[in-house]
């Protein structure tokens, strides 16, 4: 069954999205610590990636419009309740592709922006094989440990995204070990700098669990990014930080759009597919 049609179907009866637009005048009220993800930009809109003129437009609009931190920084003001303003934002990066070094890298550093790289350390120096099976796939490249070091530590922070990008929830305990310490472990020898960030993998509510949750915890991670759709988090969601997914084919215009709270119903149709997998109603997918 085609879970994005149930959903749609159950968002349509329960008047969702009406409910978001009449809450959104009080949630904008709220203190904000959002988080974008991205994953690569190039010159061209591609396959998980947004083109640098568009990244360039988005990144000068958060830069004028918001306080713009380090991950951990965010972190650490969630955990201590001490954020330096009304809207706190950080970027991040899944995957770890060559072209966040060639074209995004030198934007950020020249506009002194902090950012935080997640990489799959299984996968240093080769390519994205664990997405081969999605639509209009196209092979990327990983960066190299060399260019991680290259990489002015003023501005950049990297975390692990695993060790062979895998879904935490199905993995066995040795196994399960593996991706969070011995990626840990691994990056900070590559780079010479110690990792206290980590991403799940695919990173759906279904793809890490409170096991998994315990295992980061143990290995010294201050928190743990997922990507559940969402402008606010909380002490509650250190361990499960909601993201703003930045998509190749956004414009400036869908851009503010997200961080204004258009797409919070996103963050419900997700809670909605949580439901529906417990009742199995739909696949996973």
């Amino acid at each position: 069954m085609n879970y994005e049609k149930v959903i749609s179907r159950i968002s349509s009866v329960c008047g969702i999205s009406g409910l978001l637009t009449i809450l959104n005048s009080k949630f904008n009220t709220i203190r904000k610590k959002i988080i974008l993800e991205y994953h690569g930009v190039t010159k061209n809109p591609g396959f998980n990636c947004v083109s640098i003129d568009n990244f360039r437009k988005q990144v000068e609009y958060i830069a004028k419009n918001y306080e713009v931190v380090s991950l951990e920084n965010l972190c650490n003001a969630i955990s201590h309740h001490a954020a330096k303003s009304e809207n706190v934002i950080s970027l991040t990066f899944d995957d770890a592709y060559v072209n966040i070094y060639s074209f995004a890298y030198p934007l950020l550093k020249e506009m002194e922006i902090p950012f935080t790289v997640f990489v799959p350390a299984g996968f240093v120096g080769k390519t994205n094989i664990w997405d081969k099976d999605r639509s209009g796939f196209e092979e990327i490249r990983i960066m190299s440990y060399h260019q991680m070091v290259d990489m002015d530590p003023r501005f950049v922070s990297f975390g692990s995204h695993g060790l062979f990008h895998k879904s935490l929830r199905k993995l066995e305990e040795k196994e399960l070990k593996k991706e969070v310490d011995d990626s840990k472990r691994m990056i900070e020898e590559g780079t010479g700098r110690s990792i206290n960030l980590f991403c799940y993998p695919y990173g759906g509510k279904w793809d890490f669990d409170e096991r998994s949750i315990r295992s980061i915890k143990k290995n010294g991670y201050i928190c743990a990014c997922s990507t559940i759709f969402g402008r606010f988090n909380s002490q509650r969601t250190v361990y499960a930080l909601r993201r703003i997914e930045v998509e190749p084919e956004d414009s400036i215009e869908d851009f503010i759009s997200k961080l204004n709270g258009d797409h919070d119903w996103k963050r419900i149709r997700h809670e909605l597919k949580i439901i529906l997998l417990g009742l199995k109603l739909i696949d996973y997918q």
